[in-house]
This record gives C-alpha cells, structure tokens and sequence, in this order.
C-alpha cells in the first residue's frame, strides 16, 4: 500500500553566471538576504511557478531575434550552483 502523501521533486532556480551576484551587489547584505529568502519562499510554496509566464521561444526568435539569442545564450551559460529547495 502506498502513502497517500504526495512526494515532491524540489525545484531548482539556476541564475547564469554573474546575474545573481549583479543583483546581490546592488543590494545591502540585509536587502539581498531578504531577496533570497523571498525566492526560497516563492519556490517552496509554488507561487513562483504558478505566476510564471511561459515563454514561446519559437515566436520570441522571430519578433525579437536579438533577446532570443540573449535568451538562448545565458541559457547555455547557465551556473552550475543552482539553489535547490526542498
């Protein structure tokens, strides 16, 4: 018999490098402290995915070629120290 509690995969935000530490700079030890708690926060109780906004890359590419390949290249160079909550 299986537990009727739901088990969740945790949810991992990955920044690409340089972006959060440009964010954590222009901000105080106490602002960026509150700022990750806030997204640690948002991921845990879903609100982050939930007021997400999907993005049709297909469309993007071809209105908006030069944020696509923007996009498309902080994609690749994606950190590999992402912040996991579980």
């Amino acid at each position: 018999m299986r537990s009727s509690a739901m088990t969740t995969k945790p949810q991992t935000i990955q920044f690409a490098p340089g972006v959060l530490e440009d964010i954590m700079n222009s901000m105080s030890e106490d602002e960026a402290q509150n700022f990750v708690d806030a997204i640690y926060e948002s991921i845990k109780s879903g609100e982050f995915m939930s007021q997400s906004t999907p993005v049709d890359m297909d469309l993007l590419e071809m209105n908006d070629p030069d944020l696509y390949h923007n996009i498309v290249d902080q994609l690749h160079a994606i950190s590999s120290n992402p912040i996991t909550c579980q």
